[in-house]
């Protein structure tokens, strides 16, 4: 364990956790919202400090990222709990672990291994990801030092939940966010995360658009949550005004824990999704079938992908080999 950052002390041995807007208040021998960070005796402390119950190798498209890197493979490390409680997640088992019968081992790996996987592997790329990773910010932001210190590059997927003076700790030692924009109206954020959290996002990724972060957003469209043109209109308009370059990845959730009984979203609706989407005037919008980017300027294909595939790949680092304009929003 590692005392927490992010806390202030009440009366009677109580704190709060000021990592998230949850701010938990959190009694002696209590846990807060994110199942992670415990009060022992007055203190706040993390209990996954440098604990990970996954590491996996995966194509960079999978976070999804697809201005970043394309075609690279990136280590990828999980922890478990999260500050959401979504109610399709499909990582419920280690975000969600209290609702699991599953007991998941931990491993203990501090920032050097991580260098020394991400060198042996041949990569450079590390992404904090499967659960939620900013909850674990005091393992995100030990391992980030000494990862930038060998020119690996650092990836977070997140849900944005946070409170922004930790996106603002982290400045430059983040290179790139993959973030859920996860509904567009206050209450049905509420219905699908169990957290009053559509404010703070939104105030996040303009934060993060404004100080010149990579950021790409992910929309998984659910049923009778998300679904609807209204939502999808104002959310794309809401982009477009902060870059109409940054590419928004939309995607149809799968049934699963308290929505597997949720019909399917229809391959009608996902189409018009993307196609308003395009209307509206964003340039990078990714879908099932929508996976190729291409150049603004000479409308050659850059990158074909087939699921997290690449297939073909006409970049000459940030510019197009055909014409030679640079690519916005698009790091290599």
């Amino acid at each position: 364990m590692k005392e927490a950052r992010y806390y202030s002390v009440l009366e009677n041995k109580r704190v709060q956790c000021e990592l998230c807007l949850n701010h938990c208040r959190i009694g002696d021998g209590q846990k807060g919202y994110c199942q992670i960070r415990v009060n022992k005796t007055g203190k706040l402390w993390t209990e996954t400090f440098n604990k990970y119950s996954s590491i996996a190798i995966d194509p960079i498209e999978k976070k999804p990222l697809y201005h970043f890197y394309p075609g690279h493979n990136i280590l990828s490390l999980g922890s478990i709990g999260c500050n959401f409680r979504c109610k399709h997640c499909q990582n419920w088992e280690i975000s969600q672990p209290q609702r699991s019968t599953i007991i998941r081992p931990l491993e203990q790996v501090d920032p050097l291994h991580i260098v020394d996987m991400t060198i042996k592997n041949g990569l450079k790329l590390v992404a904090f990801t499967y659960n939620e990773p900013l909850i674990n910010s005091e393992t995100i932001f030990e391992a980030a030092k000494v990862l930038k210190a060998k020119n690996i590059k650092i990836v977070l997927v997140t849900n944005g939940f946070v409170n922004l003076e930790v996106l603002k700790d982290f400045g430059e030692l983040i290179d790139a966010y993959s973030i859920d924009l996860k509904a567009f109206t206050k209450s049905k954020y509420r219905e699908l995360t169990g957290v009053d959290a559509f404010e703070t996002v939104k105030n996040n990724i303009e934060f993060l658009v404004a100080e010149k972060r990579h950021v790409e957003l992910v929309t998984n469209l659910v049923t009778d949550i998300n679904d609807d043109e209204k939502q999808i209109e104002e959310a794309a308009t809401w982009i477009f005004k902060l870059n109409p370059n940054i590419p928004w990845h939309i995607s149809m959730f799968r049934p699963m824990l308290d929505y597997k009984q949720k019909t399917p979203i229809s391959n009608t609706f996902f189409e018009k999704a993307i196609l308003i989407a395009k209307i509206v005037g964003l340039k990078n919008v990714y879908g099932r079938y929508e996976d190729i980017t291409q150049c603004q300027n000479c409308k050659n294909i850059l990158v074909a992908r087939r699921g997290f595939s690449v297939l073909e790949n006409n970049l000459d680092g940030i510019r197009c080999k055909i014409c030679k304009q640079s690519v916005p929003c698009l790091l290599n």
